[in-house]
């Protein structure tokens, strides 16, 4: 059958399709047999559609999760593994999969030319006939296109088993960010590619059909620099002539990608071109920015719905701050630096963005082609339209395109007007800085008689040395009397000297303190001291949980912040950092990271900067609740060096935000980045203590090198830090069971193993996990396997039914799984646990080839590929474990040494 003949094929069962819609059921057998004739196959296609057409009320309506847990128990269909034509075309292997479809490469058999399609079968063909119909609908809507940008449509039709397929054009290339960012291309390069696409969408827009899952991974660029739209899966028609509207696709399935979703396809409400424009200009803010403008990766549905439809997107250009190794990594793919690319995005291109992300479709831009348009105005120097067309805005256009006729008379200008003025700024700057420069000496004087007190060897009247919190009474003590003529200083450095006693645990006594500096402060009018006490007492409520209090102490901070003379960098940035901790615990981590990123950015400058290390760390513990790991992570590593440059080695601060920045990392599955890290905080604090490091750092590098496998390196740490109770094991008690448990049953010592398994602790998700693991892993290992699959995976359905996305805990417990079930000789199920597995661990993107995790699923359904007899996919699987495994473990680990020889065995 050729192209031609295809597409006037499915228009006639298009036409028949929808001419029996409109009959009610009674009458269209008879409609059905005079237009059908006695083209048997003609009828099979029409009646699979009708029949799809009435039963899928339900399509898509579980969460993706749910699905996965139900997939513990089921198989997916024989018949998948088994095709091996369909139609006129021979199935070569597996291109891809996804929920709805399986790709195949395949080619034409009994032409007298060579032909390679891409091939698309139904997945689940016998569970849903709704999803028949979408599929069939895609077929539809491919027939109708026809653009250089868009995969053509080649054949269709049903196999020998009734399961429909179609053919369309092989278009093999790159993920259209993937191939920007390994060619570098600029951000002017970068927008030519992007108008290629809106070229492509504007097309399908003109022929009535909307995408609705415009995304990276459907877009591709082949070798040649094609681009080629693909997947329109969940595409609707806009057809005015369809009573139907939009029947199987209605919004309020769950057949969207979140993180390109528009406000209204999570609304449920109806869509239109905007839907695109919008989905086309979060890839236009990936593509320009680096990331996209929400995270929303890990959330409930009405997490999801509430970021894209409420929360503002912060500008490209806000991206970025030019100081940390992501914004230098995002700008090198770029090519281009950090601060270059930060001023590159400012102005226009903000403006674009902005205007084509906004909330309500109307405000958005009309059509791809109007973006489009704005772009390439933008790349010629006009006006944008996204701005309002005041006269500055065009002057300044102007000027940009004539800025060489106009140089010499602005230079001539700003020469005279700067003569001018900089006497008097010089003057009143001198003034600043004097003023700044003794209350700076004043203040480390009050601050140094301070720390005189606390670090010296006082005592009471019988000889006994004082406690801390007598030698912090006696210091407040003698700044309020030495100092009294300058109560804005005695109230600044007890706001300080209330942090010792938030050290000690005595959060009451801290406050107290701060509401004796508040009331000096306010005695004195002087609203910067004021606002710091108040900011100071938000953080402590918030982290004892009284969020009430603590909003009430943030109202007054504020309002004395808004007094004349109660601003600075120092204040601010407090206050924000005390909003952004009191919004985190409120359940509002968004929030609290946009929050948190503006102190951490005020708190690069001025008086502010002794507050960075600590609001990054609030940053990094705000980014993490959000899900967004490998953000906390970046964070956390600059933590870190910032604490370790400003003398921090040697004291307890550093070892806690070293145990914020593992916990990111194992998280990711990065467990070799774990242990450099660890090494050289324990290395660190050796040398600036002249001892080993904290029981708390000691029990971090042996867990981890319990979870490389290292057995005798693990039991050392472990055990050193399970002795070593006075400086800061004893806070660990709570995780030396699951610990030990799991390092005494990998040494083969299963009665001490059940001895610490029975003092598990319960309560979190994390704890649950770990319990129902490891009991499965002792059952097993003392012989009883029928009991240890039954309790492992009971449990893996239990949690994973009970939450909206498979939290990053599981990868290993649906792994252990997989490989039960594969030694037990069932290779189906354990590909389908494993790739459960992968599905917990891959947490973005680059989790697909660094995370340890990962690569144990995917060597996991290598081998069951390989069992099931399809060597090239467990190729395939073993060539994607290897660089997840070499990441995660470490190049030279036993897990990469088994999946590069499994792969090195299997035939090319």
């Amino acid at each position: 059958m050729t192209r031609a003949s295809s597409r006037d094929r499915f228009r006639e069962i298009d036409g028949i399709f929808d001419a029996a819609l409109d009959l009610a059921p009674d009458e269209r057998e008879a409609f059905l047999a005079r237009a059908c004739g006695n083209d048997a196959t003609l009828r099979k296609e029409v009646d699979t559609l009708l029949d799809a057409h009435d039963r899928s009320a339900t399509f898509l309506e579980s969460p993706a999760v749910q699905i996965g847990a139900a997939m513990l128990s089921d198989e997916l269909p024989s018949s998948t593994y088994q095709l091996e034509r369909a139609g006129p075309f021979r199935i070569v292997r597996e291109l891809g999969h996804g929920g709805m479809g399986v790709v195949y490469l395949a080619e034409r058999e009994g032409a007298e030319f060579e032909q390679h399609v891409a091939l698309k079968l139904i997945r689940h063909a016998g569970r849903s006939d709704a999803l028949t119909r979408r599929f069939i609908e895609e077929r539809r809507i491919l027939a109708k296109l026809e653009h250089p940008g868009i995969a053509r449509f080649i054949d269709g039709g049903l196999t020998e088993r009734g399961m429909p397929y179609l053919a369309m054009e092989l278009a093999e290339g790159e993920p259209i960010d993937v191939y920007c960012d390994a060619r570098q291309l600029t951000i002017d390069q970068r927008i030519v590619v992007f108008v290629a696409v809106c070229d492509a969408v504007q097309y399908a827009h003109e022929h009535l059909i909307i995408h609705r899952d415009l995304k990276p991974s459907n877009i591709v660029v082949t070798a040649a620099g094609q681009l080629k739209l693909l997947d329109f899966g969940i595409a609707k028609l806009l057809d005015p002539m369809r009573e139907d509207g939009d029947g199987a696709t209605q919004t309020g399935l769950v057949a969207l990608t979140p993180d390109y979703a528009a406000p209204e396809q999570l609304r449920g409400q109806p869509v239109s071109t905007a839907t695109d424009t919008y989905a086309l200009c979060v890839l236009l803010y990936t593509l320009l920015a680096g990331r996209r403008p929400y995270e929303v990766c890990g959330r409930t549905p009405a997490e999801v719905e509430r970021i894209v439809c409420e929360v503002e997107p912060v500008r490209p250009s806000a991206t970025l701050d030019g100081r940390t190794a992501d914004d230098a990594e995002r700008a090198r793919a770029r090519g281009t630096t950090a601060d270059r690319l930060r001023r590159q995005l400012r102005g226009d291109l903000d403006l674009i963005v902005t205007k084509a992300l906004h909330k309500e479709p109307a405000r958005r831009y009309s059509s791809a082609a109007a973006l489009r348009d704005d772009l390439q105005r933008f790349r010629s120097g006009l006006p944008i339209r996204a701005r309002p067309d005041s006269a500055g805005y065009r002057l300044r256009k102007f000027a940009h395109r004539h800025r060489a006729a106009l140089g010499a008379a602005i230079i001539t200008l700003v020469a005279l007007v700067t003569a001018i003025a900089f006497s008097a700024v010089q003057m009143r700057e001198a003034e600043r800085q004097r003023d700044a420069a003794m209350r700076e000496i004043r203040r480390q004087r009050a601050t140094m008689e301070v720390q005189a007190v606390l670090a010296g060897d006082s005592r009471d009247a019988e000889g006994r040395p004082l406690s801390v919190q007598q030698r912090i009474a006696i210091a407040e003590r003698l700044l309020s009397r030495q100092f009294s003529s300058e109560p804005w200083l005695v109230a600044e450095v007890m706001v300080g000297l209330s942090g010792r006693l938030y050290d000690l645990g005595d959060r009451n006594a801290q406050r107290q303190m701060l509401m004796r500096a508040r009331d000096i402060a306010r005695a004195a009018n002087a609203p910067t001291q004021l606002a710091l006490a108040d900011c100071v007492r938000v953080s402590s409520l918030a982290y004892d949980r009284r969020l009430d209090s603590a909003r009430v102490a943030l109202a007054e901070a504020q309002a004395a912040l808004a007094r004349p003379g109660g601003r600075t960098d120092l204040a601010t940035a407090m206050c924000l950092d005390a909003e952004g901790r009191l919004l985190d615990g409120e359940g509002k981590p968004d929030s609290a990271v946009a929050v948190l990123r503006r102190a951490v950015a005020l708190a690069q400058r001025g008086d502010a900067s002794a507050i960075r290390l600590q609001t990054m760390t609030a940053l990094g513990t705000a980014l993490r609740g959000t899900g967004r790991s490998r953000e906390a992570a970046a964070v956390f590593h600059a933590a870190v060096a910032g604490l370790d440059s400003a003398g921090y080695q040697g004291t307890d601060v550093l070892p806690n935000v070293v145990s914020f920045l593992t916990a990111s990392l194992n998280e990711l599955g990065e467990l070799a980045a774990v242990d450099s890290v660890l090494r050289a905080a324990i290395e660190s604090q050796a040398v600036v203590t002249g001892q080993h490091a904290s029981g708390l750092l000691n029990f971090l590098y042996g867990y981890d090198k319990l979870r490389l496998g290292l057995l005798d390196s693990a039991d050392v740490w472990i055990t050193r830090a399970m002795r070593d109770t006075t400086e800061g094991a004893g806070g660990l008690s709570a995780y030396f069971p699951p610990a030990i448990t799991q390092l005494r049953l990998e040494q083969g010592r299963l009665a001490e193993a059940r001895a610490h398994f029975a003092t598990l602790p319960t309560g979190t998700l994390i704890r649950r996990v770990n319990r129902s693991w490891l009991g499965a892993r002792i059952s097993y290992a003392e012989g009883d396997v029928r009991e240890a699959l039954r309790m492992l995976e009971d449990s893996l359905r239990a949690i994973a039914g009970s939450v909206e996305r498979l939290p990053a805990a599981l990868a290993m417990p649906f792994v252990t799984a997989a490989e039960w079930r594969l030694a037990a000789g069932e290779p189906q199920r354990a590909d389908s646990l494993a790739a459960l597995a992968r599905l917990a661990g891959a947490v973005d993107t680059l989790a697909l080839e660094r995370n340890a995790y990962v690569g144990r699923a995917e060597l996991v359904r290598a081998r069951a590929r390989l069992a099931l007899g399809d060597a090239r996919a467990a190729r395939t699987a073993a060539g994607r474990a290897i660089p997840a495994l070499a990441n995660g473990y470490g190049p030279a680990s036993r897990w990469t040494r088994e999946a590069r020889a499994f792969r090195d065995s299997l035939p090319r």
